[in-house]
């Protein structure tokens, strides 16, 4: 659990909001019609979502099951 206390120093919080950015970037352009749903812009966009994703799962397993 002490390890958590250092997520903001490492980055995590960072990662947060530049995915939260990428994933309104890539909504407001596909709304605009730049580029379509599916296209590269989206690929960075969902693969940040899995890592965020991945590590708040790691996170609820490491302090409420340990």
């Amino acid at each position: 659990m002490d390890g958590y206390r250092l997520l903001p120093r490492l980055g995590y919080a960072g990662l947060y909001f530049v995915t939260a950015g990428m994933l309104v970037a890539s909504s407001l352009g596909t709304f605009l019609g730049l580029f379509a749903f599916g296209s590269i812009v989206w690929w960075p966009t969902l693969l940040f979502l899995v890592v965020v994703f991945a590590l708040e799962l790691h996170r609820f397993y490491v302090l409420n099951l340990a």
